[in-house]
């Protein structure tokens, strides 16, 4: 525990300009998480040409969550949140205008899938092991203000587990958005905490691996499902022929299940 901790990120505070402009990617974090829990992440896009920002959950800002019934609302509170940093970020010289992605963790999927139904500059959305490709909480979500399933209009790329019972996979939601080309691939060696940096922790600190439900075949799953995450955004967001080929031709990435297109 104490290398992870201590081990440094590969950025670099406060940098000088690398010059030129780059596309948005919104970080929706899970249930009670913050910026920590998607770093490794975040930096990763980053790396490769993107600006990245994130907003703790609304469960950290204001209370946590009570019950089923109240998540609607608080995904709206997420959805505004995002809406935030969006505006904010709009002066910034180094983010380009236009389309943006968000990529998003359980709870966060449903705040970031209200978003890309309010604002059409929403290109992708990648849901990491998302509440929206389950059944929990489905009609409370349908019944929040911002919930139009005609409006989801950008390409959404659902990854997903089954080791956790509490996640059990429910296309229904995912399905009733005809809209918006939708694909769906299992991460088999991901519970769900292994989204997160936890995830990232178990490639480069393999005596973590017991203690977090991990193994070797964890370790290559999270560098597919980044893999796949930044392929999706480069497709969809920068408008990469040859990464939307990726997903139009249904290819899979090593240690993740067949990328399935929801019809």
């Amino acid at each position: 525990m104490a290398a992870w901790l201590d081990a440094p990120m590969l950025a670099t505070a406060d940098p000088d300009p690398s010059g030129g402009r780059f596309p948005l990617v919104l970080l929706a974090q899970g249930n009670g998480q913050s910026a920590p829990d998607q770093a490794p992440l975040a930096e990763y896009l980053a790396s490769h040409g993107y600006v990245v920002a994130t907003s703790p959950s609304p469960m950290r800002i204001s209370e946590p969550l009570v019950d089923e019934a109240s998540v609607g609302a608080r995904a709206e509170e997420q959805a505004a949140d995002l809406a935030f940093v969006r505006a904010a970020l709009d002066a910034r010289p180094d983010v380009a205008p236009g389309p943006v992605g968000i990529v998003a963790h359980s709870f966060g999927a449903r705040g970031a899938l209200l978003l890309a139904m309010r604002d059409s500059s929403v290109a992708a959305l990648v849901s990491l092991d998302g509440g929206i490709g389950t059944a929990t909480a489905r009609a409370s979500l349908e019944s929040a203000p911002s919930f139009d399933a005609r409006a989801a209009r950008a390409p959404i790329l659902h990854v997903y587990e089954r080791l956790d019972r509490f996640m059990a996979p429910d296309l229904g939601l995912l399905r009733s958005l005809a809209a918006a080309k939708r694909w769906t691939v299992e991460a088999p060696s991901l519970h769900h905490h292994l989204f997160t940096d936890l995830g990232a922790a178990t490639i480069g600190h393999a005596s973590l691996r017991p203690a977090l439900g991990a193994s070797a075949e964890t370790a290559v799953a999270y560098a597919s499902v980044a893999g796949a995450t930044l392929a999706f955004l480069d497709g969809y967001v920068r408008r990469d022929p040859a990464a939307r080929r990726r997903f139009e031709r249904g290819p899979a990435w090593p240690a993740l299940g067949r990328l399935e297109l929801l019809r």
